[in-house]
């Protein structure tokens, strides 16, 4: 049995510090990352508890999503969008895996395997913060419960 896997980077992350404009594209391009590989994977069948508990993943995402967008446009920037051969890997990769197993483990396997590079991602992000908004730096910490979240409740799906 073989493995699909799609290790795509947001970007490079170069150890410089990061301000608050930087910290609110990464949290942004995270929440959309979420929001639209969820998306991809709920239009399969599936159980109906994991589809309820995905749909509320999701839901997270696009709070997080559209609120990093909307503090980014109130600093006077433009929110970037997910690079398109990023967007393109990712959908590539759920299409892969969900015709590999659409079992509801196989589903919680993809998920944890996404949320725990999302957290990665987020820890070596905040850890070169150096931006002074509490409410950036709260949006970040959020984002970190969230894939912490989503991992804890893919588990009971293995």
């Amino acid at each position: 049995m073989h493995r699909f896997f799609v290790y795509a980077k947001f970007e490079v992350i170069d150890l410089k510090p990061i301000d608050d404009n930087q910290m609110l594209q990464f949290i942004s391009k995270c929440g959309e990352m979420g929001v639209r590989n969820i998306g991809r994977v709920l239009a399969y069948p599936m159980a109906s508890d994991i589809r309820k508990d995905l749909c509320e993943q999701r839901e997270e995402y696009r709070n997080i999503y559209e609120r990093s967008r909307n503090m980014l446009r109130h600093r006077g920037q433009r929110p970037k969008g997910l690079h398109p051969a990023l967007n393109l890997a990712s959908a590539i990769h759920v299409k892969a895996e969900m015709r590999h197993d659409r079992s509801s483990g196989g589903i919680a396997d993809m998920m944890i395997h996404g949320n725990k590079l999302g957290l990665k991602k987020s820890i070596q992000r905040l850890s070169h913060y150096r931006g002074h908004s509490e409410p950036v730096r709260t949006l970040a910490v959020e984002l970190m419960r969230v894939e912490k979240n989503g991992i804890e409740v893919m588990k009971n799906y293995l």
